[in-house]
């Protein structure tokens, strides 16, 4: 073995495979894959026993392999029928998952990886409907030729690049997204986060040398950003440190390694600790041409909308008792919100445009006794409002809008709020961990949606509320994170 073990991307198949097998072997294994041992083999071993840092090498692979599993299970629990696993390399989840046998899993990749793959795993049986196919994703024509096949045949597709995206350049990065976006039929992709931060302390540890023959070439300023600008957005985001700390499997190191670990720590300030807890992940994007439908929330009011707690949420709560004037409550619900206001004797307005919801808002509102106006009306049509209010609430809105129909619903917002209003809008926050829920909001995606025309003045942490089965099976045990961000019209 040389001192660059890895001759080509596909060797990072042998090696990734092979922790997976050793994990397999432990007594407190988070995942089986018995055929990894039969495909790493003996140049697998190879090649991580000289590679530097197999503990966090070992470690890493384990949870993200944990991540991905969880995040298939939702994409099928959202009907997604179809998998395209691109550089597939030596992944065998359609082997040992738990899957349907009516779902289609395609794996691509090189010729060689495929004919080694098929040649290994001749006698074992997948549990789905699996296919095969070469592909070099640098040939354009071919690659777009296969995506629309693979997309005329599907209902539903998952895309999972696993170990794919690093290793192409942010030119090729970007056309693979491009290609990826015309796939009507996509809803969901699966791709490797990495921070600029962690990217510089490999190189400074020796990988970059190491892998010399398959680099790292995908190093985007701001990597969110960088989807965005190809028409895909981020739907969750698990990092591995903290899917580590829920599943009780942190790194193992050795005596001086953790000792000298240690000693960095106590030496390292709160903010950069937790930068670094969020230094990699796995992100699960979906195409931007996501809007919001009646059919959606009708299904959800059907049963139990996770947020209908009956009662306002805390943070409207405060709102209510503490500002002053007239409110309309943007995509009010069933009103629990408005009607709180309205106990507090302020003018209220509601309005939502699920029709059943307002219903609901309306025999509320009478059984209690309450004065407020509850109307059916669209979120999107708010700069046809002639009527102007002294505040606004948001709660809940605000994140469910594609980037395509933000600009419109915030135009209608400056309409209907009197000069020098306020808005007080509580959305879904980017440190919600895992994918359940909406869209994930940042500090950042408000700052730059109220930048013109508003003054921002706070942007607090706090939580949604939400039923109690809620809180359980989507957001392991806890009330999901928020942002309560108070706004003031200035123009």
């Amino acid at each position: 073995m040389t001192d660059t073990p890895i001759e080509n991307v596909s060797d990072t198949a042998f090696w990734v495979a092979h922790y997976r097998a050793l994990e397999t072997k432990r007594k407190d294994a988070l995942f089986h894959d018995p055929l990894a041992g039969l495909l790493a083999g003996d140049h697998g071993h190879k090649i991580a026993r000289a590679m530097p840092m197999p503990f966090m090498t070992a470690w890493a692979i384990v949870i993200r392999t944990c991540i991905i599993d969880d995040y298939v299970r939702l994409a099928l629990a959202q009907g997604v029928d179809a998998v395209l696993n691109l550089g597939a390399g030596f992944d065998t989840r359609p082997y040992r998952m738990d899957l349907p046998e009516s779902l289609l899993w395609i794996e691509a990749d090189y010729v060689q990886v495929i004919e080694f793959k098929e040649k290994r795993l001749l006698s074992e049986k997948p549990r789905c409907q699996l296919e095969r196919v070469t592909l070099d994703l640098r040939n354009l024509s071919e690659r777009q030729q296969l995506f629309a096949k693979i997309n005329a045949r599907v209902g539903k597709l998952l895309i999972l690049t696993e170990g794919v995206v690093p290793y192409l350049s942010t030119g090729e990065a970007g056309s693979l997204a491009d290609d990826l976006k015309t796939l009507d039929k996509a809803c969901y992709w699966i791709v490797d986060y990495f921070s600029p931060q962690l990217i510089k302390f490999r190189q400074r540890q020796g990988m970059y040398r190491k892998m010399q023959n398959a680099p790292w070439k995908f190093q985007p300023t701001d990597w969110f950003a960088f989807f965005r600008d190809h028409g895909w957005y981020c739907n969750g985001i698990r990092y591995l440190a903290e899917e580590a700390d829920g599943l009780k499997r942190q790194i193992e190191l050795s005596l001086v390694p953790k000792l000298l670990f240690g000693l960095r720590r106590l030496f390292t300030s709160k903010e950069r600790r937790e930068a670094l807890r969020k230094a990699a992940g796995y992100v699960l994007l979906e195409p931007g041409t996501r809007t919001v439908t009646r059919e959606t929330f009708r299904n959800i009011y059907g049963g139990q909308a996770p947020w209908e707690i009956g009662k306002p949420q805390p943070a409207m709560r405060e709102v209510g008792e503490s500002a002053v004037g007239s409110f309309l409550d943007a995509g009010c619900g069933t009103g629990e919100n408005a009607l709180f206001i309205a106990s507090r004797g302020h003018e209220v307005t509601g309005f939502d445009f699920l029709e059943q919801a307002i219903t609901e808002a309306r025999q509320k509102a009478a059984d209690r006794g309450l004065s407020a106006k509850f109307l059916v009306q669209d979120a999107l049509k708010l700069g046809e409002w002639t009527e102007r209010f002294d505040n606004v609430i948001d709660c809940g809105l605000f994140h469910v809008f594609s980037d395509e129909d933000r600009p419109r619903y915030l135009h209608g917002l400056r309409t209907v709020l009197k000069p020098e209003g306020h808005l007080f809008l509580l959305c879904f926050s980017d440190e919600t961990p895992g994918t359940q829920g909406p869209r994930r909001i940042s500090q950042n995606d408000l700052r730059a949606a109220f930048a013109q025309g508003w003054k921002i003045e706070s942007i607090e942490p706090t939580r949604f509320e939400v039923r109690p089965e809620a809180k359980q099976t989507l957001f392991s045990g806890e009330d999901p994170r928020a942002w309560l961000m108070v706004a003031r019209r200035v123009a």
